[in-house]
């Protein structure tokens, strides 16, 4: 069985410099911090973003973009030019647009591709249509899920943020706002309304002591679990299939293994019951 999507190798192409702590120490922080709800220990500078909030997501045909949570569970992502996932890496702003095209089904991808194919001018000046995510960054922006910042640049390659993540998520659902005082920090900030909105679909999810922190940065792991989350896309070990893609910086006893196998591979599926929530048992690999 041969699937539609087919996806340029290597995630991200960027000299930007990431900060790098012992594997086995940062899996412990990161342990506590996804599965406990612990805070992380470091922040990266303010982006100073200006992802300003949009009008909502452009539909295709007055039907809107619906995630392809159906018979197929696609990819989203497909690793670095050296075969990693390096799930332990922060998530850059390219990397978070080109998983929400993915996400997308086809009919919406050649839609908006079409139309930033058929633009004037770039929407970027820092993305040049030769960068391995241009035409997907121009696409969202025609789908009005990113904005860039006011001069006029995107800055591909620099960290996402947590606040960034959640309006690329909030506008990719056309979430409306949600009520209330979800948390303590994001009072007045930018992207309230996407936080808000996003956290309450799973999208994002709150600290340990509640609070948001948007400017902290988003780790790869990070974002796979909120999608996979979100999207109902939960396998634990029994489920895999003996056939699936296997990551070499990846050991199956990593806490993170499953949300990796999940995200990286394209899979038929069934639905089977847990004593906690619904999982999945993989059916098949589709190349």
């Amino acid at each position: 069985m041969k699937g539609t999507q087919k996806y340029r190798k290597g995630e991200i192409h960027s000299s930007a410099s990431f900060m790098r702590w012992p594997g086995s120490f940062l899996a412990v922080v990161l342990a506590a911090v996804l599965i406990l709800g612990c805070g992380l220990p470091f922040t990266w500078p303010s982006c100073a973003e200006s992802e300003a909030a949009g009008t909502g997501i452009l539909s295709n045909g007055g039907t809107g973009i619906q995630t392809q949570n159906q018979a197929i569970h696609y990819s989203y992502i497909s690793g670095y030019p050296d075969g990693e996932a390096k799930p332990l890496r922060r998530m850059t702003r390219e990397e978070a647009a080109v998983i929400f095209f993915r996400l997308m089904p086809e009919e919406s991808r050649n839609f908006f591709m079409a139309a930033a194919q058929n633009a004037a001018v770039p929407p970027f000046r820092d993305v040049d249509p030769v960068r391995w995510s241009a035409g997907e960054i121009a696409a969202l922006h025609h789908a009005k899920i990113v904005q860039g910042y006011e001069d006029g640049s995107f800055h591909p390659a620099k960290p996402v943020t947590r606040a960034e993540f959640a309006a690329m998520a909030a506008r990719f659902d056309k979430l409306d706002a949600a009520p209330g005082d979800r948390f303590p920090d994001i009072g007045g900030h930018w992207a309230e309304n996407e936080i808000k909105a996003a956290a309450e679909k799973g999208w994002v999810r709150a600290y340990g002591d509640l609070t948001f922190r948007p400017e902290n940065t988003v780790l790869r792991v990070e974002a796979m679990m909120w999608i996979n989350d979100a999207q109902d896309r939960i396998v634990n070990a029994a489920g895999l299939n003996g056939h699936a893609k296997q990551w070499p910086d990846i050991e199956k006893d990593e806490w993170y293994y499953e949300i990796v196998m999940e995200a990286g591979n394209t899979h038929t599926y069934e639905r089977i019951a847990d004593r906690k929530k619904s999982t999945e048992k993989w059916t098949s690999i589709v190349e």
